[in-house]
This record gives C-alpha cells, sequence and structure tokens, in this order.
C-alpha cells in the first residue's frame, strides 16, 4: 500500500502534465512575441508624395528626455541651452527623409509625419549598453488628414554600445530610429545634386 502511494506522489496525473506543458509553451510564445516585434511598414517612395512637413515630436512616456542641460550641474555651471531627443529625432528624420529624395518643408498639397515616443527606457542610468524604445509613426494628407501611412517601431532594445553618457546614447538611439522608420523608402535621387 505504502508503493501505491509514493508512485502517486511521484507521478502526476496526464491531466497535470497537459497543464504544465501548455503553461510552458504559452510563455515560450510570450517571450518570442516580446522579443520579435515586427518590422515597421515600408515607407512611401518619393514619387507619390509631393513634401513632407515634420510635425514636433509628441513625447506620451510622461517623462522630459533631455540630451543636453537636462540635469542640474547643466542648469547651474552652464549656460548651453536645452537639446531635448524630441528635438535630435525630428532633426533627425528630416534629414533622412531629405537623403531620400523627399521634399522637407510644409505645403498645402503635402504630408504631415507625425511621430510619437511612446516609451523610452535607458538600460542603465549612467552608461547604457541599449534602450528599449518603441515610436508610432503616421504620415497624413495636409488637405482633409487621411492616413497615407503608418507603423510601430520596437517595443524593443536600440544598441548604444560606445557611448559614455546618456546623452550620446539617446543622440546615437534617435539615429538608428530615425534611420530605420524612414529607411524603408526606396531611395530616390534628387533632381539638384
Amino acid at each position: 500500500m505504502r508503493r501505491a502511494t509514493a508512485r502517486w506522489i511521484f507521478a502526476p496525473p496526464a491531466a497535470m502534465l497537459r497543464l504544465v506543458r501548455l503553461m510552458r509553451w504559452m510563455v515560450g510564445c510570450t517571450a518570442v512575441a516580446c522579443v520579435m516585434a515586427p518590422p515597421p511598414r515600408p515607407f512611401p517612395a518619393a514619387a507619390t508624395i509631393g513634401s513632407i512637413d515634420v510635425q514636433p515630436i509628441s513625447n506620451v512616456t510622461g517623462e522630459p528626455i533631455w540630451i543636453t542641460g537636462g540635469s542640474v550641474i547643466e542648469r547651474v555651471l552652464d549656460d548651453s541651452e536645452r537639446v531635448s531627443l524630441e528635438d535630435v529625432l525630428a532633426s533627425d528624420l528630416r534629414t533622412e527623409l531629405r537623403a531620400r529624395g523627399f521634399a522637407v518643408y510644409p505645403a498645402p498639397d503635402g504630408a504631415r509625419l507625425n511621430v510619437e515616443i511612446r516609451r523610452w527606457t535607458p538600460d542603465s542610468d549612467t552608461e547604457p549598453r541599449s534602450i528599449v524604445a518603441e515610436l508610432r509613426a503616421r504620415l497624413t494628407a495636409a488637405a482633409g488628414g487621411g492616413e497615407i501611412w503608418s507603423t510601430t517601431l520596437g517595443p524593443r532594445p536600440f544598441p548604444v554600445s560606445g557611448a559614455v553618457n546618456l546623452g550620446d546614447a539617446y543622440t546615437h538611439a534617435a539615429h538608428q530610429m530615425a534611420e530605420q522608420l524612414i529607411g524603408t523608402a526606396a531611395a530616390a535621387r534628387s533632381p539638384n545634386p
């Protein structure tokens, strides 16, 4: 009798084994889904859009993200102006758009690019190796506001190895994000080199 009791303790019923397998499978699928974010949708070609006006970047993280001028020491001892991540990202987006043949200026018949920073988390507060970020981008027609293109980039880590401070890391990550958002557009040659 004692032997049968010990066997029951160490050999769980088939239903319990199925439940454990199902839970392992669900945890594995969740982990893969979190790491494998879908790639951004291809950006429209320059020939299909007249001009693009990059709107001010929206930061919905709830925290200001400063590249320079955000620390107490910089505000007290240095007269340099504050530069935010939003400023750097907007500049990088304009540069990427121009490099791919887009006209970047406001026009009544052009389009508007709206970008929203949804998540921004460095892996370290002093010398980060990566920044987990998520952006939402939307290209709309200036007249009528109809959506032309939209995508979400992330959430995923952007490597920033070699950065010696947060400002350098944030700038490097902003360059990567702008390149990945706009980099899907087919490069077009400008008529005026």
